[in-house]
């Protein structure tokens, strides 16, 4: 059965103020991620929303990790960088502005 576009402006709301990633409140609502995503950015983009359009994680982990590279990791969500110890700091930065959009 399609669902109507209140009900997933609906699922949305909850999912905003879950805390959740969406792939933890899909698994435990029993929907697809990416279409849950899809009608995130979908409501936000009709709405001129740009706060609903990316998903500002509320907490970033850093893991201290001993890797002979040195190189480090990044832990947005669901989503993980890895970073070696030579990195241009500007593609850093947008690579993450991106990840945080698609989130």
């Amino acid at each position: 059965m399609r669902e109507s576009r209140e009900q997933w402006r609906e699922r949305v709301a909850q999912w905003r103020t879950s805390g959740l990633t969406a792939r933890e409140f899909a698994a435990r609502n029993k929907i697809n991620a990416h279409t849950l995503r899809h009608w995130a950015w979908q409501l936000g983009r009709e709405t001129g929303d740009v706060t609903s359009l990316a998903r500002v994680p509320a907490l970033i982990e850093v893991h201290a990790r001993h890797a002979a590279d040195d190189r480090f990791e990044i832990e947005l969500g669901d989503r993980r960088v890895r970073v070696p110890p030579s990195f241009d700091a500007d593609a850093l930065r947008r690579l993450l502005a991106a990840l945080e959009e698609a989130s």
